[in-house]
């Protein structure tokens, strides 16, 4: 069912489930699926318009670290760097 609410993406439902087993984000779990498919949404369209940057693994990462801190922050859930990676 988890993985239902990712669109079948079990990358998502994955990280879901790790961020309610660490237990380091005291966030309602739908906030905690909103901020996620937000995320999986932005990734999406970003990859879709310029599928040359998942050759860069670099850039991918910074640019993916960006988007994660970001839709948290826009959800006003805290999120240390390293949960961010």
């Amino acid at each position: 069912m988890l993985k239902a609410k990712y669109e079948n993406d079990a990358k998502y439902a994955r990280m879901h489930k790790r961020i309610l087993e660490k237990g380091n984000i005291s966030k309602r779990e739908s906030e905690i699926c909103e901020t996620l498919m937000d995320i999986k949404n932005q990734v999406d369209e970003k990859v879709l318009i310029n599928t040359q940057m998942l050759n860069n693994e670099s850039y991918f990462d910074k640019v993916m670290i960006q988007m994660v801190i970001g839709s948290f922050g826009k959800n006003k859930i805290e999120l240390d760097p390293e949960s961010a990676k």
